[in-house]
C-alpha cells in the first residue's frame, strides 16, 4: 500500500474516532442533561410567569401570538442562510448570515414576553428558499434560504424569569418549535442513538487506523512466513 493512501487512512481513522468519542460521551451527555431538565419542568401559565419570583427557571409551551410582527416570509424569528455551492460531494453549502430573534409573546393561558436578548431557534416552523440557486462570489450574493418560526404554531422554551418594564418577562435560552412532549421525544432519541453512532464512527475509525499502520499486512506476512517455515 502507498505511503500516501496509509496516511490518509491514518488520519480519517484518528479523525473518526475523536468524533466517535465526542459523540458517544460529550453529545449524548448533553442530551440526557437536556432530557433530564425538560422532564424536571413542569409548563407555566402566563398568571405563573407573572408572579414568579426573579432568576426562576421557567418552561413555557404555548402558541406563538398573531400579535408578533412579521418580519419576512411569514416568519417572526428566523435564521438566514446564503448559498456557498456545491461540496466535493455534490452536497449543497449554506452559511449562516443573519439570526432575528425579537421578544416574543407566547399565549399560554395569558401572554408570556420574551426578554429582548438573543436566543437560540432550535429549529423551524417553514422555510422559504429562492426558487434559483445561485453560488456566493466575490461580486454577487449567493441565494438566500430563511428558517423560522411563524405565528399560531407551538413553542416551547426555557429560560429565566427577569423583571422588565411592563412586568416578568422570559429571558429564553432558546425557542424549539413545537410542544414539549415533543422536544423530550427528539431528546430522548438523541441520548439513544448518539452512543450507538459514536461508537460506529469510533469502529470504523480503528478499522482505518489499522490499515493504514501496515498492521494488517504485517501479520498476514508473519502468518506466510510461518507457513513457510514449516
Amino acid at each position: 500500500m502507498k505511503t500516501a493512501v496509509r496516511m490518509l487512512l491514518i488520519i480519517f481513522g484518528v479523525a473518526l474516532i475523536i468524533v466517535g468519542v465526542i459523540m458517544a460521551t460529550v453529545l449524548a451527555q448533553d442530551a440526557r442533561a437536556r432530557l433530564a431538565r425538560a422532564n424536571s419542568l413542569a409548563p407555566v401559565t402566563a398568571a405563573e410567569v407573572r408572579l414568579a419570583g426573579s432568576n426562576r427557571t421557567v418552561l413555557v409551551e404555548g402558541v406563538l401570538s398573531t400579535r408578533n410582527p412579521v418580519l419576512v416570509h411569514n416568519f417572526v424569528a428566523f435564521t438566514r442562510y446564503e448559498y456557498l455551492g456545491e461540496d466535493d460531494d455534490g452536497s449543497d453549502q449554506w452559511d449562516v448570515v443573519e439570526r432575528i430573534t425579537p421578544p416574543l409573546l407566547i399565549e399560554a393561558s395569558g401572554l408570556v414576553q420574551l426578554a429582548a436578548q438573543p436566543y437560540r431557534i432550535t429549529g423551524y416552523h417553514a422555510y422559504w428558499q429562492e426558487p434559483t440557486l445561485r453560488s456566493r462570489t466575490f461580486s454577487q450574493e449567493g441565494s438566500h434560504r430563511y428558517e423560522g418560526l411563524v405565528p399560531g404554531e407551538m413553542v416551547m422554551t426555557i429560560g429565566t424569569v427577569v423583571r422588565g418594564n411592563e412586568g416578568n418577562e422570559v429571558a429564553a435560552e432558546f425557542v424549539y418549535p413545537g410542544s414539549r412532549d415533543a422536544y423530550v421525544l427528539a431528546q430522548s432519541r438523541a441520548a439513544r442513538w448518539l452512543p450507538v453512532a459514536g461508537f460506529s464512527a469510533g469502529l470504523t475509525g480503528l478499522v482505518l487506523l489499522v490499515l493504514g499502520s501496515g498492521l494488517v499486512q504485517r501479520l498476514f506476512a508473519i502468518r506466510e512466513s510461518e507457513f513457510l517455515v514449516r
